[in-house]
């Protein structure tokens, strides 16, 4: 009988892009997925979140009855997870050079802002004597 070996398990991040495309209007929506997933090797969590996404690929009617299209646009990148439990600190680090770029995607750059200069506001409005 041969010997088991026991391989341990690692957390593993992988970041997804979506396409979602509405045929009859033609307008196309991108999402970012996170997915977390264990597996012994990085090429094994490659091919297992591969896998995963391929089955997120869809096409379905939506509320207006028009129909959607599900598509993984790519797999941007899958890597070990810095910490192999989410209450130690961060599972995902990206970099960029072009923060211009970042924020003409990112539509919560401009509501967090937005709340923050509220919050200033506020604070000059509650902070100031009253007549």
């Amino acid at each position: 009988m041969p010997d088991s070996v026991e391989t341990k398990a690692n957390l593993y991040c992988a970041l997804l892009l979506f396409e979602t495309h509405n045929l009859m209007s033609d307008e196309i929506l991108y999402s970012e997925e996170f997915h977390f997933l264990s597996s012994s090797t990085l090429e094994e969590a490659q091919a297992a979140v591969l896998a995963r996404a391929q089955q997120q690929e869809t096409h379905y009617q939506n509320g207006a009855g028009e129909t959607l299209s599900v598509k993984l646009w790519r797999v941007l990148d899958v890597q070990a997870a810095l910490y192999e439990n989410a209450a130690d600190g961060p599972l995902y680090v990206r970099h960029f050079h072009n923060i211009e770029a970042y924020q003409a995607f990112e539509p919560l750059l401009d509501q967090k802002e937005e709340r923050a200069d509220a919050l200033q506001c506020l604070s000059q409005v509650t902070a100031s004597p009253s007549r």
